[in-house]
């Protein structure tokens, strides 16, 4: 099981609004999780994933340091494979 959380925010960065969508679907998995924001003036993804849920994958790095006002986030639940946070936003960029 996963959840994906996207956001576009017109006047402000997209990484918090995105944390907080990505814990209401923590249920959803609770094994690794991330967030990655296109910055478009700059033509950057940031992005930041780990394992455990959201709050331990944000423990020392803040949403709101994503650059960009538009983003996804997921949470993961791995039911094949191996566990890891490879499975989650890491393949982008």
């Amino acid at each position: 099981m996963c959840g994906i959380f996207g956001i576009r925010n017109e006047y402000r960065p997209a990484g918090s609004d995105i944390f907080v969508g990505c814990k209401a679907l923590q249920h959803r998995g609770k094994e690794s999780g991330g967030i990655a924001t296109y910055d478009e003036v700059n033509d950057v993804i940031d992005k930041h994933v780990g394992m455990g849920e959201m709050p331990l994958v944000f423990a020392n790095r803040k949403a709101e340091t994503l650059r960009g006002r538009v983003g996804v986030g997921h949470v993961r639940y791995s039911n094949t494979g191996s566990s890891s946070a490879l499975g989650t936003l890491a393949n982008l960029a």
